[in-house]
């Protein structure tokens, strides 16, 4: 096994494999700066695969609009540590989609409806897929942030319950 090991400037041990292919950066309750130190690290490789699952800034908490930091908070900090931009497989990106159509055969974009509360991720990707969306406004964006993101649904309704009636 090939490992390194280093002495952190506050005396913390550190040691990491040096040949890391890929790194995975997703929703992650425990970050921690050791952490910050070890992905960075392997991202200094440039041949290390940087990829991350989704760019939520902020994930909704309860009702009265309380939010939480989202994956896309996790991602950014990993990419100001690195020095290096990650390839989003989610939402908004299109990955996800072609992936579907491809595994499930009659899926068609133009018979699909996204569904999301978040203009930048869940309308986003409806957008770049070609399906139609339906923004619910219960969530973590407003009928106020639509000019705000240039991002127009094709649809808007108050909730999910919507789908309903």
């Amino acid at each position: 096994m090939n490992v390194r090991r280093s002495w952190g400037s506050n005396r913390y041990y550190y040691l990491y494999l040096l040949q890391i292919d890929a790194v995975l950066v997703g929703f992650d309750r425990n970050i921690s700066y050791r952490r910050i130190i070890k992905v960075s690290t392997y991202l200094s490789n440039p041949n290390c695969l940087f990829i991350g699952t989704n760019r939520d800034l902020r994930l909704p908490l309860r009702s009265d609009g309380s939010t939480v930091p989202g994956t896309g908070v996790i991602i950014k900090t990993m990419e100001e540590a690195s020095g290096r931009s990650a390839e989003i497989v989610g939402k908004p990106n299109r990955i996800m989609f072609d992936e579907m159509i491809a595994e499930h055969d009659g899926i068609l974009a133009d018979e699909t409806l996204m569904v999301g509360d978040n203009l930048l991720t869940d309308i986003q990707f409806g957008k770049n897929c070609g399906i139609s969306t339906l923004f619910v406004t219960s969530g973590l964006h407003k009928v106020s942030d639509i000019d705000k993101y240039n991002i127009y649904p094709d649809y808007i309704a108050e909730n999910v319950n919507t789908l309903n009636s």
